[in-house]
């Protein structure tokens, strides 16, 4: 069981990364975005919001995190960029 959890954290974290270094290569690609550190950061504080949104039973941190889940497309990425 414990060797289950820690694969399906290691293949989210590995998505999550990947779909954030797209979105900063998108984002440079459309304009100079230059806080890469900021960006990173954001992105991890997103994406481990859902799971600490469930392990904490919190709503707030589920629902931000299930929106990062669900906005994981290119078309999501657009919002930061005008």
């Amino acid at each position: 069981m414990l060797f289950f959890a820690v694969l399906v954290l290691i293949v989210f974290f590995a998505i999550s990364l990947y779909n954030g270094y797209n979105g900063w290569v998108w984002l440079n690609s459309k304009c100079t975005f230059k806080y890469k550190k900021s960006y990173f950061l954001l992105i991890a504080l997103l994406s481990v919001s859902f799971i600490f949104g469930r392990l904490l039973d919190s709503k707030i941190l589920d629902l931000i995190g299930g929106y990062f889940i669900g906005g994981l497309n290119p078309v999501g990425f657009r919002l930061f960029c005008f």
